[in-house]
């Protein structure tokens, strides 16, 4: 009975750590309300949201606010109904290109509004109508038919009063079909691109717990364990796919939280078994080491918003960092435990500095895999030169490989240089200009608790990322 409880409060545990960050509530009293469009204004209901087609991933809407405060920040609050019938209230922060581009699209909604009560010029009804059919897709978030109405119209109608109309407005049409984020769209308003992710690294993560548990309990009974691996996926899995519904999830969020618990594990088997822990600790120790490392992860990016290719990047750092931390180690020459905690230390270092170096990196999952296999080919291709040359010296075989694998990573970060050319690998890019890391000195002059009248100097370094 005690197992199964802590079996359960195990796993609850996790999703809840895993998947928390669902509706993010703005502090402060400075929001002020932000109007959409002067007819709109700030407050939208159901019939114009149904009109204006905006937050299609709210069930069981009720109706909704926009606020902004300077910055500029924004947010949606908004009332919804649950299935069994009770008024719920949530909020979102809205980045500023998702406000701009629903503006856009508001502005297009009402652009039409206005001509479809205007009488149609007998001369030029044909070019009128298909501007008016154009802004009618726009209406409805078609914008890949309205662009091919507009365009058409414009090289097919030259110089009619509806062709000229619809040049003013076709740049406005071209960057709402490109985009995914404006809140017209299903996924506008809530990145979820990571969700997969997230389940599939749960449910493994389901199977280590299933069986890391009895281990760490002693149990000696086959049932125990037969419990943790009937339980221990499908609950991690259907607590993930319940807790992620209104999770806001993107691509390297869900890298993050996933490197967090691998990371998490092995540093915690890792340090377990240099401590000459027996087999329960050691297991325990890498079983609260992924739990602090997902805690960790789902923490941080909570109020740190990562990028695909920052998050891909700091994924694929972990195994890197251990492979050069064990090169090092034994080029270094290193034996035994110490070589194990080259590698560990190596992860840590390399997770770390990636995540720092990666900060502003657009960069898509695709790409950063075909440069890691590049790396990995370039590593066996090493090991291959050794058995050419006939090298015996395990130091020079190790730096040979390593060499290899470097050089593979730099061909692989060549080669695929345009991959993401024309491709939009970052669904959301956070709200304040981008910066790089810097490191400078920095010098205060603070007030002594002890002594109101009389001033501390205080100098260090500050670090900024």
């Amino acid at each position: 009975m005690a197992f199964r409880m802590f079996c359960r409060l195990v796993l609850v545990v996790f999703a809840a750590i895993t998947l928390s960050g669902g509706s993010v509530h703005a502090q402060g009293t400075d929001w002020v309300p932000a109007a959409l469009s002067d007819s709109l204004g700030s407050e939208i209901d159901v019939a114009q949201r149904d009109a204006y087609h905006l937050l299609p991933d709210i069930k069981g809407f009720v109706s909704a606010r926009f606020l902004t405060k300077p910055g500029p920040a924004y947010r949606l609050e908004y009332i919804y109904q649950t299935p069994s019938g009770l008024a719920r209230s949530s909020s979102r922060r809205i980045t500023s290109t998702a406000w701009e581009l629903t503006r856009t699209h508001v502005a297009l909604v009402e652009a039409g509004q206005r001509r479809s009560v205007m009488p149609l010029p007998p001369s030029q009804s044909e070019s009128e109508l298909q501007y008016r059919l154009a802004l009618k897709f726009a209406a409805a978030g078609r914008y890949d038919v309205s662009r091919a109405l507009v365009s058409d119209l414009i090289a097919g109608s030259p110089g009619a009063p509806a062709a000229n109309d619809a040049a003013t407005v076709e740049a406005d049409i071209m960057r709402l079909s490109q985009t995914r984020r404006a809140l017209f769209l299903p996924g506008g308003l809530l990145d979820q691109s990571g969700r997969t992710d997230v389940m599939v690294f749960s449910g493994y993560y389901g199977l280590w717990a299933g069986i890391a548990i009895p281990v760490c309990l002693n149990a000696q009974e086959s049932e125990w364990y037969a419990l943790g691996l009937l339980t221990g996926a499908p609950g991690a899995l259907l607590l993930t796919s319940r807790l992620t519904r209104d999770a806001e999830l993107g691509r390297g969020r869900a890298s993050v939280i996933t490197l967090g618990g691998h990371l998490g594990t092995w540093q915690g088997l890792g340090w377990g078994g240099l401590s000459g822990w027996d087999g329960r600790g050691v297991t325990a120790a890498g079983l609260v080491g992924g739990l602090a490392g997902i805690t960790g992860a789902t923490l941080w990016t909570k109020s740190v918003y990562i990028s695909e290719g920052r998050g891909s990047l700091m994924g694929s750092s972990m195994n890197w960092g251990a492979w050069y931390g064990l090169t090092v180690g034994v080029v270094a020459g290193l034996e035994d435990d110490n070589l194990l905690r080259a590698a560990l230390l190596g992860s840590d270092v390399l997770v770390v500095t990636t995540g720092i170096a990666a900060r502003n990196v657009h960069m898509s999952r695709g790409r950063v895999r075909l440069i890691s296999l590049m790396g990995l080919v370039g590593t066996v291709a090493g090991f291959g030169l050794d058995i050419l040359l006939r090298v015996k010296d395990g130091k020079a075989v190790m730096a040979i490989a390593g060499l290899g694998g470097a050089g593979g990573l730099f061909m692989g970060a060549r080669m695929t240089r345009d991959y993401d050319a024309g491709k939009d690998v970052a669904s959301a890019w956070p709200d304040h200009p981008r910066t790089t890391w810097s490191l400078s000195p920095n010098f205060t002059l603070a007030a002594d608790p002890g002594s109101p009248n009389r001033v501390i100097p205080m100098a260090g370094f500050q670090l900024r990322f």
